[in-house]
Parts: structure tokens; C-alpha cells; sequence
């Protein structure tokens, strides 16, 4: 790998634009090539309660633009003793999109 750039590309199914990476490679002939792998972007989203409903709420907000919300388990590691075994892990909400436009515009 010796080179990457954002790129985006269009679903052609149903014309959603998608985020992705271009990936530059050379390979052991001295040959470059190119490969694009499609992402979806997300960020992580703390709240005070695991509250079921936001993310619902969330999606009719946020309705085309918001791909998908789902709460996850994480472990924090500004809580103390974040190495213990017993895995302290705390629910965040994970908010997908379909291209990183759409993360900005929310």
C-alpha cells in the first residue's frame, strides 16, 4: 500500500451515494493497482441513560439522511480500573450514514 484517497461511488440499484477508499498497491512485479473498499461512516454518540427509544427518535429526525442507529457495548477507557477483567463496558449509540457528507450534515 503505498498511497489512499476518499473517494465515493454510486449505488446503482438505487442511486445512494456511497463513501469508500481508493487504495493504491504495488505489487512484487513493480506493477501498481488500484482497489476501492465501500465503508460506511459512523460516529459514537454517549448519553447519560440507555434510553431504547433515541434511536428511533434519532431515525425519524434525521430520516434520510441517518442509516441506521444502533446501541452498542463499549468499553470506556476514562473509567478507572478500564483493564479489569470485568469488562466495564458502557452502552453508546452508533450512528451509520451512507457517505460522510451526510455524518457532517448531522
Amino acid at each position: 500500500l503505498f498511497h489512499m484517497l476518499p473517494t465515493t461511488r454510486v449505488d446503482q440499484s438505487n442511486g445512494v451515494e456511497l463513501a469508500g477508499l481508493d487504495l493504491y498497491f504495488v505489487d512484487q512485479d513493480g506493477e501498481s493497482f488500484k482497489t476501492t473498499i465501500l465503508h460506511r461512516p459512523y460516529f459514537y454518540l454517549l448519553t447519560r441513560r440507555d434510553d431504547e427509544n433515541l434511536g428511533q427518535l434519532l431515525l425519524r429526525k434525521f430520516s434520510g439522511t441517518l442509516l441506521d442507529a444502533q446501541l452498542v457495548p463499549m468499553v470506556d477507557l476514562d473509567m478507572p480500573n478500564h483493564l479489569s477483567p470485568d469488562n466495564l463496558t458502557r452502552k453508546v449509540w452508533k450512528l451509520l450514514f451512507d457517505n460522510v457528507s451526510q455524518l457532517m450534515d448531522v
